[in-house]
């Protein structure tokens, strides 16, 4: 499709007590939440594009990707006045550590558990994706407490 722009990010997330926190980043241009993205350059891969846009905003560069996640996210945009479709794939990945160095299209940046970045996150369609990525990496059930009982 003529004028179709392609983009590729990934959600981020580090374990912290065995719970996974996702990095959302704030735009300065519109203040939205969101995570780390952006335009492919010409010839670049989905992933390569990614691990780019990931090294850009935030400083990261160690990420262990999830295997099997995959999401393609196409919408609707506006530029200068004229609406094109957008794509964007996203990648998961695991850090083991909370530093990021944001650049400068970004205004800060929030660690949160999934329940957090649902309310933070300004688009549903973010709020959907940190919902999948959750259920992929988040323990599937607590741990049992096991209670110790007299013996007769």
């Amino acid at each position: 499709m003529a004028g179709h722009i392609r983009a590729s990010g990934v959600v981020v997330y580090y374990l912290e007590q065995g719970e996974p926190n996702f990095l959302l980043l704030r735009s300065r241009r519109d203040r939205s939440w969101g995570f780390p993205k952006g335009h492919l350059l010409e010839g670049e891969g989905l992933l390569s594009g990614a691990m780019r846009e990931l090294w850009e905003e935030t400083g990261i560069r160690e990420v262990t990707l999830v295997s099997g996640f995959t999401e393609h996210m196409t919408y609707r945009v506006n530029r200068a006045g004229r609406f094109r479709q957008k794509t964007v794939t996203y990648f998961l990945g695991r850090v083991e550590t909370s530093a990021v160095r944001l650049s400068d299209e970004h205004s800060e940046h929030r660690w949160a558990v999934v329940e957090d970045a649902r309310k933070i996150l300004t688009f549903e369609n973010l709020r959907t994706l940190v919902t999948r990525a959750w259920m992929l990496v988040a323990p599937l059930s607590p741990p049992l407490e096991t209670e110790s009982s007299p013996v007769p």
